[in-house]
C-alpha cells in the first residue's frame, strides 16, 4: 500500500510539474533574419524589478540559440558612459545607437512583467522583447514568452528559455 501511494504521490507532482514547464511563446522570424550567420548579441536591461537576473537569463539561453553574447558589464558600462539608468531601453533608434557602441550585430528590446498564481502555488514571467539589427534597425524576431515555477528565477529561466525557443528550433536546434 505505502508503495501505491508513493507512485501515486510522485506521479501527481511530476504532472504538476509537466503542466507548469509547458512551453508558450508567440514569436515572429522576420525573413531578414539570416540564422546562418554567427550574429554578436548585446541583451539590454529590460523594463523588470529584477532586470539583472533576467539579463543573465537572457544571456546564457541567447548563447544557447548560439549567438556570441556581449558581456553584461560591458553593457552596463556604456550605459553608465552614455548616462542611462539601468530601468531599460525601449527606443529602438536608442537601442541600435548602444548597440553600435556594444560592437553588437543586434540588440535584444525587452520589458517582462510577473504574477503570483495562488490556486497553482506559481509565479508567472511573461517577457516580451524583440531583437533589432544594428545595421538597419530592422526588428528581426519578435516574441512573447512565458515561464512559470514555484520561485521566481525558475520562471524567469523558464521565459527566457522559451523567448528563444523559435531561433533555436529555425537553427535545427532543441
Amino acid at each position: 500500500m505505502r508503495r501505491v501511494i508513493l507512485f501515486f504521490g510522485a506521479l501527481a507532482v511530476s504532472v504538476g510539474c509537466a503542466a507548469v514547464a509547458k512551453y508558450q511563446a508567440d514569436a515572429t522570424l522576420s525573413p531578414s533574419f539570416d540564422l546562418r550567420r554567427a550574429y554578436r548579441l548585446a541583451v539590454l536591461p529590460p523594463e523588470y524589478s529584477r532586470a539583472s537576473e533576467l539579463m543573465d537569463a537572457l544571456n546564457r539561453e541567447g548563447m544557447r540559440a548560439g549567438f556570441s553574447v556581449v558581456e553584461r558589464s560591458r553593457v552596463e558600462e556604456i550605459l553608465a558612459e552614455q548616462e542611462f539608468g539601468y530601468s531599460g531601453v525601449v527606443d529602438p533608434s536608442t537601442a541600435v545607437q548602444l548597440g553600435k557602441l556594444m560592437g553588437a550585430d543586434v540588440v535584444l528590446i525587452s520589458q517582462a512583467s510577473e504574477k503570483y498564481d495562488a490556486e497553482y502555488e506559481s509565479w508567472n514571467i511573461t517577457i516580451s522583447g524583440r531583437i533589432v539589427s544594428v545595421e538597419t534597425g530592422e526588428i528581426l524576431y519578435t516574441c512573447r514568452a512565458r515561464g512559470a515555477g514555484m520561485d521566481k528565477t525558475y520562471a524567469t529561466e523558464g521565459a527566457a528559455g522559451n523567448f528563444f525557443r523559435e531561433i533555436r528550433k529555425a537553427r535545427g536546434q532543441q
